[in-house]
């Protein structure tokens, strides 16, 4: 009896999961890019070197791209 219910229980558990994996991976990927994104956002505002140059201009452009396309929602 109990070898039946590990048997129907099974897909479900297996469903569960691998959903829950996805979920968790999906989470940490977001932490992991975020934490990146911070961190270069951090060295551009506090270096002077071509490399944090290029990032705070990067920023600018999303900054203004972003500002740009509000301004067509409003």
């Amino acid at each position: 009896m109990r070898s039946l219910f590990r048997a129907i229980l099974w897909l479900p558990k297996f469903i569960i999961r691998a959903i829950w994996r996805f979920v968790l991976g999906f989470l940490q990927t977001i932490v992991v890019i975020g934490l990146l994104a911070f961190g270069l956002l951090y060295y551009a505002d506090h270096s002077s070197t071509p490399f944090a140059n290029t990032i705070s201009n990067i920023k600018q452009t999303v900054i203004n791209l972003v500002h740009f396309e509000n301004t067509f929602n409003q």
